[in-house]
């Protein structure tokens, strides 16, 4: 089965509760749902993810748009491509998408308003 590569949107240590939002298109699309987490303690349940990838990096170089290319590449080396590179709709997701995409010179797909299933 294919993965969606989710990035997580994570704040002060917190896990943010959009990162919901991202399972959930990932169900839609049926795909599974490997997480990109930085270095550090967030309160998630793993049984909610395929795979969890911890990065070795702080949670500010993790946010940085520059090294997200790099760690989304790692990512795909290591696991294979993705069906979908998945971001939150907050300002970091909205701010390293177009680095990650214009790096892999992929579309971006900005919102998902209805669905009809």
């Amino acid at each position: 089965m294919s993965y969606g590569l989710l990035v997580a949107d994570v704040r002060r240590n917190v896990f943010e509760e959009r990162n919901f939002d991202l399972l959930g298109f990932c169900s839609l699309l049926g795909v599974d749902p490997y997480i990109l987490l930085p270095e550090g303690d967030y309160a998630i349940n793993p049984s909610h993810f395929k795979k969890i990838i911890k990065v070795g990096l702080q949670e500010e170089e993790f946010l940085n748009p520059l090294n997200m290319a790099h760690v989304v590449e790692r990512a795909i080396q290591e696991f294979g491509n993705p069906y979908a590179v998945i971001l939150s709709s907050s300002s970091s997701g909205m701010e390293i998408a177009p680095y990650v995409a214009g790096y892999f010179k992929v579309p971006i797909i900005t919102d998902v308003s209805n669905y009809d299933g």
